[in-house]
């Protein structure tokens, strides 16, 4: 981190040098992203900014996991899509200062109550935000669909059907054949009866209507904020399923909501984004689009959680897995033409048996 390009930067927005700075690392979600949070002591007083440091970072959407698109522009996708959303009236970081020839972004401090922290700390809230969290949601596909693509970076990738195959693949490899156990093989014959599997979800998720899909929108990605719930890690947004921000939210793998608030809310967002002229299918249609939409991400979460710990010796999510394959136990029971996929998926994974 350069520092003396930080100071630059405080004396140009506080309009003369800090008397004094203060650096915290702030923890990490997994990804190759590195935040900062940066003290300024200016007029004796302190104030404090979050430093997205972007050194090494390309300019791709999703750049650490498959990506479809490439941009050729030169711009930074967090900054194309924040500048979209926030021009959408939807709640973002503001942007304070832009210093991505000198490596980082100055942003908007947030603090430190994500929904997940606040929610955990006082669960009596839990109903209050996760409906402004649905409410959120349905105004982020419904306004981002009126509007239409404009310069938006997420409009040129989209979930097609071999991302959200190579998504489902992912559990195969971290799930299932290289854990903390070992090494193994799949059997052929239940490979075959997996990969069946996994394309029947894949199929029909692919053919789903597309909206603007934040990709991440969960409770680790929502700051409670004094002017409501504002969005972070939009940066590898991009057009999928609408149920795709829903299944994210509502069976996030860092905490169970439970089956009936879980309904409750899933009909909240219905309700609200089809009155803002999103068209969606009936109930029974949505509801296995939203069932087939958590299958599909909860075993890409498992199988990403078990990567983080392999590949790049982070064990934090681990502790979540288990919470996350329940979820997809309980879906893959509902489906008959699940069955398959879910016992030859047990043979190797008993919890989902």
């Amino acid at each position: 981190m350069d520092e003396s390009a930080l100071n630059d930067a405080l004396a140009d927005v506080l309009g003369e040098p800090p008397e004094d700075t203060r650096l915290e690392r702030l923890a990490g979600d997994g990804s190759d992203r590195r935040y900062w949070r940066l003290f300024a002591t200016h007029g004796g007083a302190q104030t404090s900014f979050v430093v997205m440091d972007l050194v090494g970072v390309k300019n791709v959407i999703a750049s650490e996991e498959v990506t479809l698109y490439h941009d050729e522009s030169g711009e930074l996708p967090f900054l194309n899509i924040q500048r979209y959303l926030a021009g959408l009236g939807l709640p973002v970081p503001k942007v304070v200062y832009d210093g991505l020839r000198r490596g980082f972004l100055l942003l908007e401090d947030l603090g430190d109550d994500l929904l997940l922290f606040v929610v955990q700390r006082d669960p009596s809230r839990t109903d209050e935000l996760y409906e402004a969290a649905v409410d959120l949601l349905a105004d982020l596909h419904t306004k981002t669909a009126a509007a239409g693509p404009g310069e938006c970076v997420a409009y040129r990738q989209g979930f097609e059907f071999d991302l959200l195959r190579w998504e489902l693949r992912h559990f195969s490899d971290y799930g299932i054949e290289k854990t903390r156990a070992g090494e193994r093989q799949i059997a052929p014959d239940d490979l075959a009866v997996i990969e069946a599997g996994y394309e029947i979800i894949a199929r029909r998720l692919a053919d789903r209507p597309r909206v603007f899909t934040h990709r991440d929108y969960h409770a680790r990605n929502l700051h409670v904020t004094e002017r409501g719930l504002v969005m972070i890690d939009f940066q590898d947004a991009l057009l999928g399923p609408a149920v795709y921000d829903l299944a994210s939210l509502l069976r996030d793998s860092y905490i169970d909501l439970g089956a009936e608030r879980v309904a409750r809310l899933a009909a909240r967002y219905r309700e609200r984004a089809s009155a803002g002229g999103l068209a969606l299918p009936d109930d029974a249609a949505f509801q296995r689009d939203f069932d087939y939409q958590c299958l599909q991400r909860n075993l890409k979460a498992a199988g990403r959680f078990g990567y983080f710990d392999i590949i790049k010796g982070n064990p934090n999510f681990l502790k979540d897995i288990p919470r996350t394959l329940g979820y997809v136990r309980a879906n893959l029971a509902k489906y008959d033409e699940l069955r398959p996929l879910q016992g030859a998926l047990a043979k190797y994974v008993p919890e989902l048996a």
